[in-house]
């Protein structure tokens, strides 16, 4: 120990000294981190969960508060910095069609073939896309329909106000909607979003092409 206290301690209770419960009350404040001005690892967790009455409770805290950030923050790294945010639907008036893309795939339908559904409180509206057989599979977009979208929260009402708003589009075009051009809110992280397909106007045609001839296929909502 550098202090007078310190060696005092030391030399008289051993080189533990700060460990032990039976120190004098006027050597109290050796029993403090053995009077040094900084502390291992080891005497922390020793007087942080043994030196109080409540060190099981704070032990028992401690505990808590580290499981919740291994089960909370990781996912909300991969979140912020890993996951792909979702490419816009688009209505295209001329055309009469929905269309989006999902990593590199087109997913596209008529105006009488897209689908609707809703499952655990989310909407969901459905287009098509090929897979690797040239097979025809559906996709699921979530409408951002309010500010509770994300967690699935949103109102029986919201919903109904998003596809009220997408009929009055359909039928009588932007300016019925809006009287501004607005653009959709860039992600934060710009490799998190998903870049739209080169080939977008190439894969659409094939896509449209097979459900005229199969029709939209009898299957739930792909992931």
């Amino acid at each position: 120990m550098d202090t007078w206290l310190g060696r005092f301690s030391e030399k008289k209770y051993g080189d533990n000294f700060y460990l032990r419960y039976d120190l004098p009350d006027y050597m109290e404040e050796a029993s403090y981190i053995g009077n040094d001005k900084d502390i291992s690892l080891r005497k922390y967790l020793h007087y942080r969960y043994n030196f109080s009455e409540y060190g099981n409770d704070v032990f028992i805290t401690d505990m808590i508060f580290l499981l919740l950030y291994l089960l909370i923050i990781p996912p909300f790294v991969w979140a912020m910095f890993f996951s792909r945010r979702q490419a816009p639907l688009i209505i295209d008036r001329e055309r009469q069609i929905f269309y989006t893309w999902y990593k590199g795939k087109a997913y596209a339908a008529r105006y009488p073939q897209v689908g609707m559904a809703e499952k655990t409180n989310i909407l969901f509206l459905k287009v098509y896309g090929l897979d690797e057989n040239n097979k025809l599979i559906g996709r699921g977009f979530i409408p951002n329909v309010s500010s509770y979208s994300f967690a699935f929260l949103s109102s029986g009402n919201d919903k109904g106000l998003a596809v009220a708003f997408m009929v009055k589009f359909l039928l009588n075009g932007k300016e019925a909607v809006s009287k501004v051009d607005y653009k959709r809110r860039e992600p934060l992280i710009w490799w998190s979003k998903d870049k739209r397909p080169a080939d977008l106007e190439a894969q659409i045609p094939l896509i449209l092409a097979e459900l005229d001839r199969l029709g939209p296929p009898d299957e739930d909502l792909s992931e």
